[in-house]
């Protein structure tokens, strides 16, 4: 295996993994057994989970971009990403590329309430229009796009999406899935995990309300959401596992790290994971949607789902449906789909 161990430590001393965190008063490593080094017991890296205010909500949506009258996608999010991000340095949203260069993400700040997040992800995506409508681009969101190829789609050039890709191979270069993504923000650590147990109770409500991806490469699917589908294939995606505590959810991670599956706690991409860099729980399981209305129906969802199962409630109640407000521009938009817009 290269030199390395994978159990617990590495048979050199230039391998970081090799002995390069220890707590105070942890045991040391024996140096040498006859004229050989022996692996170490390297000691478990601890994750941090940073302050947040409870019910505090971030909000993350990723956007296509596409040809206006093909409705095809176009990669050109290199051509615009650099200006938006610098535009943005002193805004509360921000908005940057993403695995793919037909794609954008726009991110809010940190809400105190569903609103004042929507307002900072409506500012985005004006932003993102006083780029793309000079320059030709229209926007779509859905779970996937209908008739689009993925070898047509190009990778965004740095170094961490190269790294996913050589890692995940062939489903990773079909990840062409777009969603929204909702932090809710957690003030106990130790509060994190059977959140998120008690939670995933309610995925199939999330799934439902959301799901918009019922075509892939021009088939029909018969799936509502075959993003969903797709996007479990990569093996750290998929349902939570059902870990109890933040102390198995690290070792869950060093086992992770140290097997070479992922390298941090960001590639955890379950339906709902922590998010410990925020100190959030961060909800996954939806679709992309096409309008502004539709993104502010989800975080309400999210938020009820997360206080009735902090409250230990088993029963589910019932959502009412979103109506498509008018910010969606559906002219020339491809079938099942519409144009977004703010």
């Amino acid at each position: 295996m290269g030199g390395r161990d994978l159990d617990r430590g590495s048979r050199t001393p230039s391998d970081p993994l090799f002995c390069q965190i220890r707590e105070p008063g942890a045991k040391r490593c024996d140096t040498h057994v006859g004229m050989r080094r022996r692996a170490c017991q390297t000691v478990l890296v601890k994750q941090e989970f940073a302050h947040s205010r409870r019910s505090t909500v971030g909000l993350e949506w990723e956007i296509m971009l596409a040809d206006p009258d093909t409705g095809d996608l176009v990669g050109r999010a290199p051509d615009l990403v650099q200006a938006l991000e610098d535009e943005s340095e002193s805004e509360r949203h921000t908005v940057t590329g993403e695995l793919l260069t037909n794609t954008i993400e726009v991110t809010s700040g940190i809400g105190d309430t569903v609103a004042h997040a929507i307002g900072d992800i409506a500012a985005a995506i004006a932003a993102v229009r006083s780029r793309t409508d000079p320059a030709g681009i229209e926007l779509l969101s859905a779970g996937s796009h209908p008739f689009a190829q993925w070898y047509d789609q190009s990778v965004t050039d740095k170094s961490r999406y190269h790294q996913l890709i050589e890692r995940t191979q062939w489903w990773g270069r079909n990840m062409m899935i777009w969603g929204i993504h909702v932090h809710i923000g957690v003030e106990d650590r130790d509060k994190v995990m059977p959140i998120i147990g008690a939670l995933s109770a309610y995925l199939p409500h999330l799934q439902a309300l959301a799901s918009s991806s019922p075509f892939w490469a021009g088939e029909r699917t018969g799936y509502a959401s075959n993003r969903a589908l797709v996007f479990q294939q990569l093996p750290t995606a998929g349902l939570p596992w059902p870990l109890r505590t933040w102390s198995e959810f690290e070792r869950y991670l060093d086992d992770m790290v140290r097997t070479g599956v992922m390298a941090d706690a960001t590639e955890v991409r379950w339906d709902i994971r922590p998010a410990p860099r925020w100190g959030t729980i961060e909800v996954r399981a939806c679709d992309g949607v096409s309008t502004l209305t539709e993104m502010a129906s989800s975080p309400p969802s999210s938020r009820f789902s997360w206080s009735t199962s902090r409250a230990g409630s088993t029963t589910a109640r019932r959502c009412r449906r979103c109506r498509r407000g008018s910010i969606a521009r559906t002219s020339g938009a491809p079938p099942g789909m519409a144009w977004t817009r703010a």
